[in-house]
């Protein structure tokens, strides 16, 4: 497996559920990425 430095993610439906919260589950996997060192960011085609 290669190392990962850098993880990108939609927002509706992908971190975000339809209440427009992250579930406990998300937020603890992104807790663990941020601690390896691996940057998270947001990538969308929404132009607001």
């Amino acid at each position: 497996m290669r190392n990962c430095n850098l993880l990108l993610f939609d927002l509706d439906g992908t971190l975000l559920r339809s209440d427009k919260t992250i579930s406990p589950r998300t937020l603890s996997a992104l807790k663990k990425a941020r601690e390896k060192g691996i940057l998270i960011g947001v990538s969308t085609s929404r132009s607001e």
